[in-house]
């Protein structure tokens, strides 16, 4: 058995937070988790859903050994509802069966309703879901796990109070990635600084087929200046239909920042080493940062909640990549 608050690594002023509010009994009715995907957002959820639970909770923390810690620890917690999207998309009857499970009131504890990825819900589903977080069911907690809150309806936003949790710290992530993978400290490192504080990330990095597909990507807008119209549609249909775009654009993102950098004079040592030891790309400041613009403007684009045609976002960023 174990306390998951001590699993979790480089939050501990939010967790702090959380330790507080549930030592003096001030445990608001909804909260928003929000940050970057992959930095620990659902497991904090899980770790306050467990420390709510726990009958010998010292200083707002879970003692880790009683029943109920054991069940949060094995995953079959008795007061936890929990819903995520499917297929990129949590649509209402999804958070209707996380409303309907919040009525039945905890023998002891507090029942706790996990909803991940709440930033794609549909509209229909968010407006359906409102009334539970105006009026949530005694005895019950609502966390909400985002990684992108400002993509929600202001009205759940109002509701909710905020924990954000930013990106681990290069050391902290390597030590993470060390602890899941069998890597020495050098490459734990290097896959922590291409994860961008991201656990998820720098996971995705260790395999390798998804490593080169994402350099194939950087080769291939690194040449774009002698390309052709044809070709660039050609390009920007190829990677619009590849599951992994928003991936290997984020990857592209950190490549045109490490531009910005290497053109503002600042160290090799202190950027993200490209796969294949790829170099920044050169060339003057305010043209890498308008395309490390087009690439951002590009992600918002097929993100939720726009959903925006993907050819259509790549081709314009290409166009921008290209100067045309």
């Amino acid at each position: 058995m174990a306390s998951l608050f001590d699993v979790i690594k480089g939050h501990d002023r939010e967790m702090g937070l959380l330790r507080r509010a549930v030592a003096g009994g001030r445990v608001a009715s909804a909260y928003l988790f929000s940050g970057p995907e992959g930095v620990g957002k659902r497991l904090a959820a899980l770790a306050f859903a467990q420390a709510l639970n726990c009958p010998h909770a010292m200083d707002g923390g879970p003692c880790g050994r009683c029943p109920s810690c054991d069940a949060f620890d094995g995953g079959t917690p008795v007061n936890l509802v929990e819903t995520a999207p499917e297929k990129g998309v949590l649509k209402i009857d999804r958070v209707r069966a996380v409303a309907e499970g919040l009525k039945y009131r905890a023998e002891a504890g507090r029942t706790v309703a996990i909803v991940d990825g709440a930033e794609k819900m549909t509209a229909e589903a968010a407006n359906a879901f409102l009334k539970t977080l105006e009026e949530p069911p005694a005895g019950s907690v609502i966390v909400l796990v985002a990684a992108h809150g400002a993509h929600m309806l202001p009205t759940v936003l109002s509701r909710c109070q905020r924990v954000n949790f930013g990106p681990l710290p290069v050391e902290v992530l390597a030590g993470v990635v060390r602890e899941i993978k069998e890597v020495g400290e050098e490459e734990a490192v290097e896959l922590a600084r291409l994860g961008c504080g991201s656990v998820a990330r720098a996971l995705e990095f260790a395999d390798a087929r998804l490593h080169e597909k994402r350099k194939a990507v950087i080769d291939a807008v690194s040449e774009l200046d002698g390309r052709r119209w044809p070709e660039l549609l050609s390009l920007a249909e190829r990677l619009a239909k590849d599951e992994s775009l928003e991936a290997a654009l984020e990857m592209l993102k950190g490549w045109y920042r490490d531009g910005v950098l290497a053109a503002e004079g600042f160290a090799a040592e202190g950027l993200a080493p490209h796969s294949g030891g790829l170099a920044p790309p050169r060339g003057p400041t305010a043209r890498l940062l308008d395309a490390y613009d087009a690439v951002e403007e590009a992600l918002r684009a097929v993100r939720p909640p726009r959903y925006g045609n993907r050819q259509l976002a790549v081709e314009t960023m290409l166009m921008r990549l290209a100067g045309r």
